[in-house]
């Protein structure tokens, strides 16, 4: 499955020539389709201000075209580029793989530390709480029936990266418990060395 139902990716596709799927719809037209892109995002985010070509500037969008046809596949691929993101293809598979780690376990990650939380003193909290806990569980206010469905739909690659975190979980917790300060250093190191690579995209 391709895990995109529920992004501004598949709204276009299926909203901007044709209310069938996706696989019927005629050539877009990409100055159009990112007129229609702006106007879309103006009302979700009151962004109208914002010429087209900037409106997903460097985001990156994945295509998974598989045997779809190449006239619709370059259409598409010029209308994400039109309103200034910069596409990526790879299989269906991949993809799903990828935005499980990337967008999909950040996302519960962030609803598990808020819930969490959610029975402490929340006036204590919430009187000190700095960047650190505002960054990361920002996302926890995230549209609920939006990841009930993806966490369904992608269910699979979800639960196989929330075990992999599990397993660093475990060994983190273990680590401290132990005094294993070297243990500690190995993954701090990790996981600097990740967020550096990242920074450097």
């Amino acid at each position: 499955m391709v895990v995109g139902a529920y992004s501004i990716s598949y709204w276009m596709l299926t909203n901007t020539e044709s209310s069938t799927s996706p696989a019927s719809t005629g050539v877009l037209k990409p100055a159009s389709a990112a007129a229609k892109v702006a106007s879309w995002r103006s009302k979700k985010i009151g962004s109208g201000c914002w010429p087209p070509d900037s409106l997903m500037l460097m985001t990156p969008m994945m295509l998974t075209p598989a045997s779809a046809d190449p006239v619709h596949v370059g259409s598409v691929r010029a209308l994400w580029r039109a309103v200034g993101a910069r596409t990526v293809e790879m299989e269906a598979n991949e993809h799903d793989r990828i935005v499980a780690r990337v967008s999909h376990l950040p996302q519960m990650l962030s609803y598990a530390l808020a819930a969490s939380l959610a029975d402490e003193n929340r006036r204590s909290l919430y009187a000190l709480a700095a960047n650190g806990l505002r960054d990361t569980t920002r996302l926890a206010l995230s549209d609920a029936s939006m990841w009930k469905a993806i966490a369904k739909e992608n269910k699979v690659e979800l639960l196989d990266s929330m075990d992999a975190l599990s397993a660093v979980w475990a060994r983190l917790r273990d680590a401290i418990e132990n005094g294993d300060t070297d243990e500690l250093d190995r993954i701090i190191e990790s996981a600097a060395s990740f967020r550096r690579g990242l920074e450097a995209e």
